[in-house]
C-alpha cells in the first residue's frame, strides 16, 4: 500500500503538522506501507526523510507568512500521484483545489487545520 500526503503548512519553521507528518513517517516505516510527501518548496527537489520520499514543487511565497508557500498549480502534483500510483491521498489545506485531485485511482481524505 502508498499513502501520499500533500500539504503547504511545511517548511524549515513549521510546526505542529510537520511534528505530525514526521511521526507518521517514523510510525510508517514499520509497516509495509510506502509513504510519499509533496509539500510546496522555493525550487523542485526530491529527497528522502528517514523512510518518506518528499517531492517539494516550486511554489509562490505566502507574503507575511513565516515562510510557508503554496502551489501555483497542481498539475505537477498531479504528475507526482501519476507516478507514485498512491491507494491513499491525504490533502491537507484550506485553499487546495479538492476536485482537480479526485481520481477513481485512489481514496482522496481532506482535513483543514
Amino acid at each position: 500500500m502508498k499513502l501520499v500526503d500533500i500539504t503547504p503548512y511545511y517548511h524549515k519553521k513549521s510546526g505542529g503538522i510537520r511534528r505530525y507528518l514526521y511521526e507518521k513517517s517514523r510510525f510508517l516505516s514499520s509497516t509495509d506501507i510506502s509513504h510519499v510527501l509533496i509539500v510546496p518548496g522555493s525550487k523542485r527537489s526530491e529527497s528522502k526523510e528517514g523512510n518518506t520520499k518528499v517531492y517539494t514543487v516550486k511554489s509562490i511565497p505566502l507574503p507575511l507568512s513565516g515562510g510557508y508557500r503554496m502551489f501555483h498549480t497542481l498539475s505537477e502534483v498531479k504528475s507526482i500521484l501519476k507516478r507514485e500510483l498512491p491507494d491513499i491521498v491525504e490533502l491537507g489545506g484550506s485553499y487546495q483545489r479538492i476536485e482537480s485531485l479526485l481520481s477513481d485511482n485512489y481514496l482522496l481524505s481532506v482535513f483543514y487545520h
